[in-house]
């Protein structure tokens, strides 16, 4: 949900923390315009800077810039993404490859994501 000026930039840093790429992170900078105006997300991952550009129209993240986060930001070395749909949003989850089939038993609805 984007309901603050610091949003994008605190999911941002979220996913850098749960890839473990916090270190690899800088220049994380937003603007919202709430009222559907121009607004922006950008980050540097190793020092390659990112900017997505979209306006704002209501309450929920940017389908562009959510996609262009966990492209860069959601993988972990070694393991798979998995993510599991609740309708309202979902939960990602980094399991090892052979352990895929164990967790989807657990989980059905989970997807390789």
């Amino acid at each position: 949900m984007i309901d603050d000026k610091t949003a994008y930039t605190d999911w941002i840093h979220e996913w850098a923390r749960a890839t473990d790429r916090s270190d690899a992170i800088g220049d994380v900078q937003s603007h919202v315009d709430f009222d559907g105006g121009a607004s922006f997300v950008q980050w540097s991952l190793n020092g390659t800077r990112t900017r997505v550009d979209f306006e704002q129209e209501g309450d929920w993240i940017h389908p562009d810039a959510a996609d262009a986060i966990i492209d860069q930001l959601g993988s972990v070395e070694g393991r798979t993404r998995l993510f599991i749909d609740n309708g309202q949003g979902g939960v990602y989850a980094w399991v090892l490859p052979g352990t895929v089939d164990q967790f989807t038993e657990l989980f059905p609805e989970a997807e390789r994501a």
